[in-house]
Formats: C-alpha cells, sequence, structure tokens
C-alpha cells in the first residue's frame, strides 16, 4: 500500500495547531461550564469557531482536485494569502478592498478575542466532579510526538476517569508496554519520528505480551487508504483529528469492554486448564493408590492368576475384577 502523500503530510502538519486550538477551546468551555464561569463562552465560542473555519478553509482547497484545477502550486517554503480568504464566507471569494487586512493576517479574528483568558487555567486547573462517571475506566498508553497533542489528550482522558501514561515515539511507548507498568489500551499517533505509528502496531501485534491490547491509531492524516492499513494490521479503531470528546469516549470505551471480555476468557481458560490439570493429578493419585492395595497378581504357582483393573475417568469409582464377555 502506497505512503501518504506529501499534500497529505502538508494537510496533517498545518491541521495540528489548529486542531490543538479548537481542543483546547472546546476543553476550556466545558471545564469553564462546570466551573460555574459562563461569562467566557461567548470568547471561547468565537476561538473554536475560528479554528473550525481554518479547518474548513484546509479541507476544500489543500485537496489534489483543487490544485489540478486551479493550477496552484503548494510549497511549503512560501506563503501567499490569496487561496485563503479568512475575513468572509468561503475560499475564493474575492474580498472588498477594506478586507485585505485581514487576508495578510489570517490570525487576525484571533486577536480580536480578549487576551483575559490566563486565569483559566488555574480557576480550570482543579478536578471537577463528574455526574455520570465514565462507566468503564483503565490506563492509557497516549503516544504522540506533539507535546501539545499529548497534553489535550491527557487533559480529556482524565475528564473521563482514567488514567494515563505519555511516550513521544513508538519505541518509547514498546519499552513502556514492555515494562512493569500495566496498560488497557493504546491511543496511537501515526506520523511520529524514531518508530512510525504503523511500525509501532506492528510490533505490538506480533508480540504475543501485547497482541491483545487494543489499539485506537489517531492522526490528522485524511486518506482512507491509511485507515483501511491500520485496520488490517490489528488496530481496533481509528479516530480522525480533531476528534470529538464524545466520540473519544465512545471509542475508548468500546475498546476497553473488548480488552475486559479478552481478559475474562483468558481467564476462564487458564482456570480450565488449572482444574484438568488438578483432576488429571488426583485420578493418578487414586489409581496408585487402588493398585497398591490390591493382593499379588499370582497366588499359585499352577494357577496363573490377575486382577483387571480400569481407572474411572468420571466420579463413581473404579471397576475392579471386570471380565469381558
Amino acid at each position: 500500500m502506497s505512503d501518504p502523500t506529501p499534500l497529505s503530510h502538508l494537510r496533517h502538519d498545518l491541521r495540528t495547531p489548529i486542531n490543538q486550538i479548537l481542543g483546547y477551546s472546546e476543553l476550556l468551555m466545558e471545564e469553564t461550564a462546570d466551573a460555574g464561569h459562563t461569562g467566557y463562552d461567548s470568547d471561547l465560542g468565537k476561538i473554536r469557531n475560528a479554528a473550525k473555519q481554518l479547518l474548513n478553509l484546509i479541507n476544500d482547497n489543500l485537496t489534489d482536485e483543487r490544485l489540478s484545477l486551479t493550477g496552484d502550486v503548494v510549497d511549503a517554503g512560501t506563503t501567499t494569502a490569496a487561496p485563503f480568504p479568512f475575513a468572509g464566507g468561503r475560499a475564493g471569494t474575492p474580498l472588498p478592498a477594506s478586507d485585505s487586512a485581514a487576508t495578510e493576517d489570517p490570525l487576525a479574528v484571533f486577536k480580536t478575542v480578549p487576551a483575559n483568558y490566563s486565569s483559566l487555567l488555574s480557576e480550570t486547573s482543579a478536578p471537577f466532579p463528574q455526574e455520570k462517571p465514565a462507566p468503564i475506566t483503565g490506563h492509557i498508553l497516549v503516544v504522540d510526538d506533539n507535546e501539545g497533542n499529548r497534553d489535550m489528550l491527557s487533559r480529556q482522558l482524565v475528564r473521563q476517569g482514567h488514567t494515563f501514561a505519555i511516550a513521544g515515539d513508538g519505541q518509547a511507548a514498546l519499552d513502556c508496554l514492555r515494562s512493569a507498568e500495566s496498560f488497557d489500551l493504546v491511543l496511537l499517533d501515526m506520523l511520529m519520528p524514531v518508530l512510525d505509528g504503523y511500525s509501532t502496531l506492528d510490533a505490538i501485534k506480533t508480540d504475543p505480551a501485547l497482541r491483545h491490547l487494543p489499539v485506537i491509531m489517531i492522526s490528522a492524516l485524511d486518506e482512507l487508504a491509511s485507515v483501511v492499513r491500520c485496520i488490517e494490521r490489528g488496530a481496533e479503531d481509528f479516530l480522525p483529528k480533531p476528534f470529538n470528546p464524545t466520540l473519544l469516549r465512545a471509542r475508548i470505551g468500546a475498546g476497553l469492554e473488548k480488552k475486559r471480555f479478552r481478559d475474562q476468557e483468558r481467564t476462564y481458560v487458564k482456570t480450565i486448564e488449572e482444574t484438568q490439570k488438578r483432576l488429571q493429578a488426583e485420578l493418578t493419585e487414586a489409581e496408585n493408590y487402588v493398585r497398591s492395595i490390591l493382593p499379588p497378581a499370582g497366588l499359585s504357582r499352577t494357577i496363573p492368576v490377575d486382577w483387571r483393573l480400569i481407572p474411572s475417568t468420571e466420579l463413581g469409582g473404579d471397576s475392579f475384577g471386570y471380565h469381558w464377555l
């Protein structure tokens, strides 16, 4: 299967910081609502909507079809404001001359939001009681090379009642999984240095001690082939960035529930195997005991005498002195 295209990588790199803006704004809206600070909702909503608009511009413009039609050349080393008219409407709509300043600074909309959010982190840092705790919680390994993504995911996991550990690349993730620390699920980014998500997933699924762990791939990479590639290699599920917190909760819950059933099955099989070994040992011990109390095989020098003992494989005793008719 072919590797992701350079355009996919470009979209991934552009979406990563925007996804963080979107994710943090939604997270702050939830936390301020829990804390009763409703005065920030309007401005946080502006930040969230602006981030969504930026994502829509990237999705609409940075496609192979769109670039082939317009003849635009995507060059990561150059920047042009024309393809991204941020101040109004959809991409490609001409802007009035009065809006030219906005096109020069596509982040101008963020500067219109009051910069009084420095107190939000301190006001919302304390944990808030959840009305409905997550029905299934677990210890989750977050694997992502971007510190902002790791922090955002970790905060979402804490809100959902999970505990977590973090790793910055695939090799560090494998080291964590093979340590004494036990994990219930892995959230794995696809594009990372040292060891990418594909290779890390392969290593997990080929390790007998780790293959039972559910792995959910998370990435801004939007190619269907990448999703299929992960599922074929054993991933439990796939979540695109920016992820929806409700969908994230549902996917993690489903993965943890499957793991719980698998763990129960492994426990039952192990119990059955141990029970069978114990029963076999008891039957062997009983057979040896019965043989030890039987009379000697030969009681007469002229008449050969012997006994036939058939140990029972079920409860109920043994057959002694049995003769075929």
